[in-house]
């Protein structure tokens, strides 16, 4: 989820693969498993270098925000 977050003040609605990859994380199988959990889901494939774009649901923006402590 850290692939979310921009900068110390703000929740980022769209990430891809490559972003989450930049975090230090491997992308898949953890992508996937939020999205089976409802906090992303996958909008578009960008491309071999990007990966799959997701996009933060309602239920994962609220839990962005309870973790970053802005309710």
């Amino acid at each position: 989820m850290r692939s979310f977050c921009w900068g110390i003040d703000g929740v980022d609605d769209q990430a891809t693969d490559a972003s989450a990859w930049n975090e230090g994380v491997r992308p898949w199988p953890t992508m996937e498993n939020l999205v089976k959990k409802g906090l992303i889901e996958k909008v578009e494939w960008v491309g071999h270098e990007d990966g799959w774009l997701y996009q933060l649901t309602p239920l994962g923006r609220n839990y962005m925000r309870e973790v970053m402590g802005r309710v």
